[in-house]
């Protein structure tokens, strides 16, 4: 049996959110196998996943809870252009509060991007309830006129 490595993180977000239980990649197998439908719990009587081994780097599963929480819609990373002007930030972050998502954390960009001389890229990483909420934060942003917000992975 193979499993795709994003199933095996899938399986580990899984046990740790379901389960509270921190199993490494390969201990987490199992459990992919069973959630893709790589395997199919038998027809009568338990079915019963091994998990085995907690030997999984801190960082690595941090980022694997990232990669699912982004997926999931509950982590919104964007990319807006702004005014390089005192209060444009300000201004960012009231409307993204007033739509309920949390900041998590703000970064300024200044190189490295096509901007114009007077305006800065402001990459924001938001928690957010789900997809739909998620959405609505992009579609607030958009509609308040910022150019070209972006959502990164």
């Amino acid at each position: 049996m193979v499993c795709a490595e994003d199933d095996v993180g899938e399986a580990m977000v899984f046990l740790l959110e379901r389960a509270k239980l921190v199993v490494e990649g390969a201990g987490a197998v199992g459990v992919a196998a069973l959630l893709s439908g790589s395997v199919r719990p038998t027809g009568e009587g338990t079915t019963v996943v091994i998990l085995s081994g907690g030997n999984v780097d801190a960082g690595l599963l941090a980022e694997i809870v990232r990669r699912h929480e982004s997926q999931a819609g509950r982590r919104l990373v964007l990319l807006v252009s702004v005014p390089d002007t005192p209060g444009s930030l300000a201004e960012l972050l009231a409307l993204v509060a007033e739509h309920g998502a949390n900041l998590l954390h703000v970064t300024h960009i200044r190189e490295g991007l096509d901007l114009h001389v007077r305006e800065t890229a402001i990459q924001l990483v938001l928690e957010t309830r789900g997809q739909a909420h998620a959405q609505d934060v992009r579609e607030a942003v958009r509609g308040a006129g910022y150019v070209e917000p972006r959502v990164l992975r």
